[in-house]
């Protein structure tokens, strides 16, 4: 979630940065930027969506989610209105957003949809207690075991880690360390 601070749609250079990583790399990529939308308020501020954008291997954008529960106290943020399921050659995920983590509803919807896994982003930075970090982790471990499905999460400060399906952490990076997670999962 807002890995990447501006609008990668209205920003070209950002756009092709990332385009040019998922070739070069050879990777899927999944990142958060925030929309600008066009709607304005009374006061002049710009209505934003909190966006998960998935790049392909090749450095086109495969396809975008808008976060359909933002943050409620994030006056500026509006909901989206569908959940997209992405397909890449690793197979077929859904996307959620930070606070969406703490309810189960939208992770329902994708397993009926029979995603094969979930990818969840989240940005932790103000977030600086560890005992907060760690609980909102737990939600993780819940949604994985819930669903069965294996639950990759990645955070700027908070935990990133996977989770398989039975809520079992496999792999995690410490909180506020930068770091490249590397594991593999099984998909059934």
């Amino acid at each position: 979630e807002f890995a990447v601070p501006k609008d990668i749609l209205k920003n070209q250079d950002s756009y092709e940065k990332i385009s040019k990583l998922s070739k070069q790399t050879n990777a899927n990529l999944v990142l958060g930027s925030l929309v600008n939308t066009k709607e304005i308020h009374p006061d002049g501020r710009v209505s934003i969506w909190d966006s998960a954008f998935v790049f392909s291997r090749n450095g086109t954008l495969h396809g975008r989610y808008d976060s359909i529960m933002p943050f409620p106290f994030e006056n500026d943020f509006i909901s989206g209105d569908n959940l997209p399921i992405f397909e890449i050659d690793a197979g077929r995920f859904g996307i959620t957003i930070c606070y969406e983590g703490l309810y189960n509803t939208i992770y329902k919807q994708y397993s009926k949809s029979d995603v094969h896994f979930f990818i969840s982003i989240a940005n932790n930075e103000p977030v600086h207690d560890p005992h907060a970090m760690h609980t909102s982790s737990l939600f993780t471990r819940l949604r994985a075991a819930e669903n069965r499905k294996y639950l990759i999460r990645a955070t700027n400060t908070g935990i990133t880690q996977v989770v398989n399906p039975y809520g079992k952490v496999i792999a995690k990076l410490k909180p506020n360390k930068e770091g490249i997670l590397l594991t593999e999962i099984y998909l059934r």
